[in-house]
């Protein structure tokens, strides 16, 4: 299961290619969303990107029973880059099955095999700005800066990340 809550977000990535302990190859991924009511103005919504990672080429609302399989490549970039803004705080939901190979264990002969590759996103002058003030401010100010904004649904593109359950 997944779940991103008010702000957060789930940059560009590619799945991990194979299982941390069987070592079969990552082949099918289902994704099925279990948000009631979910409307593409409050973000959240599953984009897919091109194989240079240049630009979203479709995106999905993730509205509830809808399900999407993608097959699993070094191309298949996938994430939520838009903070979800849910005006009642509602957070997002999905489940995710994976299907995996059927033939002998592969041997891994790389270790970023067994792991989800996330692109590094594209800084923005003000994320920059963002970043060093965060850097330099004490943690208790950062996370009483996050409640009141939270608190206040002022959810813009504070930077955040998905929270797995």
């Amino acid at each position: 299961m997944h779940e991103s809550r008010t702000g957060d977000w789930f940059n560009v990535h590619v799945d991990f290619a194979k299982h941390p302990t069987t070592f079969l190859s990552n082949e099918i991924v289902l994704l099925t969303y279990l948000n009631r009511d979910w409307r593409d103005e409050y973000g959240g919504s599953l984009e897919l990107w091109d194989r240079e990672s240049r630009s979203c080429v479709k995106t999905i609302t993730p509205s509830f029973g809808r399900t999407v399989i993608l097959k699993h490549s070094k191309a298949s970039l996938h994430g939520h880059t838009k903070p979800i803004c849910a005006p009642d705080g509602r957070p997002r939901r999905s489940v995710a099955a994976y299907y995996y190979g059927q033939h002998d264990k592969v041997v891994v002969s790389d270790e970023a095999e067994l792991a989800s590759i996330f692109l590094t996103p594209r800084k923005t002058m003000l994320s920059q700005v963002k970043g060093f003030v965060r850097a330099i401010s004490p943690p208790i100010f950062v996370q009483g800066f996050k409640r009141m904004r939270r608190m206040m649904n002022l959810n813009k593109d504070w930077n955040s990340s998905a929270n797995p359950l």
